[in-house]
């Protein structure tokens, strides 16, 4: 009952932010830019977009060949693409996607917590990258910015976070960490926080792998920011790519908040703001939002056909053997 209220209140707040964004914005601004759509252009950053999870799948494989577990790079892509999916129809939001991913690679599998830890640093490390292009891309930013140094000092305070985060592994304050931990295990909760802790080991003093893992995904958030690109030249809004790499990070940072389906509402405010920031209409910036949502949800759907296939192909070989 709690999922479903949940589920619920979700679909009341994006239908509800999209209410209210729609009573501001005259409705035949938007078909307008819907009516100027390349549709080239569109299916082009589709394809684009399909590439971007691809590479995304060959990071999280990296991760866990690091961690000693195979797995092939289509299943990968397969499970990122459901996470998509159900990311979007299930209470949590992306967490949820997350958690779902873990489900299904670690169902018949023992090294679970191997697996969990694949899943966080995936998202971490992506996370890490969305914030250093972001700042790379603000800094190199020639627009006349609103509210620049507000901004600014976010992206400096979530790169001061993601440094810290990156010292955490070097290895002599792990294990002095590490040490404490062990003594404190008997303590409540802290038993669980030594057991948790200890999974990280594998990372620490791993300099070279977790540059590969970091430099994965910066190209995949790059090539993020370029699919959304594309649709922005398909509708006719006027942005560039070096603006829309901080529009697109910290609008990404912002969609972890698990409050709206698909982050629907959530993506057009966030949008609508930053990319007023730099002067574009707040009709070109729901058109663009609504796109990146139907391109996401068809990724998404995709991920749940080649589910569907890969079932009956195992029905059938079950019964031929």
């Amino acid at each position: 009952m709690n999922k479903y209220l949940a589920l619920f209140l979700r679909i009341f707040v994006s239908f509800a932010v999209l209410f209210f964004l729609l009573s501001k914005i005259d409705i035949g601004n938007i078909l307008g830019t819907f009516s100027r759509a390349d549709i080239r252009l569109v299916a082009l950053a589709f394809l684009t977009m399909i590439f971007c999870w691809v590479i995304n799948s060959k990071k999280w494989q990296i991760i866990l060949s690091h961690l000693q577990e195979k797995m092939s790079l289509l299943n990968l892509i397969k499970l990122n693409f459901l996470s998509l999916f159900y990311s979007a129809f299930l209470p949590g939001g992306q967490i949820t996607g997350e958690l779902f991913k873990f489900y299904k690679i670690a169902k018949d599998n023992q090294n679970r917590s191997i697996l969990a830890i694949s899943v966080f640093a995936d998202k971490l490390s992506g996370l890490m990258a969305a914030i250093l292009i972001g700042l790379a891309g603000l800094l190199l930013s020639k627009s006349e910015i609103a509210n620049y140094h507000a901004i600014l000092t976010i992206f400096l305070l979530l790169t001061t976070l993601s440094s810290l985060i990156l010292i955490f592994f070097y290895s002599r304050l792990f294990i002095f960490i590490k040490s404490y931990l062990f003594r404190w295990q008997q303590i409540k909760y802290l038993g669980k926080i030594y057991e948790f802790y200890i999974l990280f080991e594998k990372f620490v003093g791993a300099g070279k792998f977790m540059l590969i893992v970091l430099s994965y995904g910066i190209l995949f958030q790059l090539l993020n920011v370029f699919y959304i690109y594309l649709l922005a030249i398909s509708l006719g809004i006027n942005v560039g790519y070096i603006d829309l790499i901080w529009v697109t990070s910290l609008a990404s940072l912002i969609l972890i908040i698990p409050v709206t389906v698909m982050g629907l509402g959530l993506r057009e405010v966030s949008l609508i703001y930053l990319l007023g920031l730099i002067g574009v209409a707040a009709a070109d910036a729901f058109s663009l939002s609504i796109t990146i949502f139907v391109l996401s949800l068809l990724g998404g759907l995709g991920g749940i056909i080649f589910e569907y296939i890969d079932e009956i192909y195992l029905e059938y070989v079950k019964k031929n053997n």
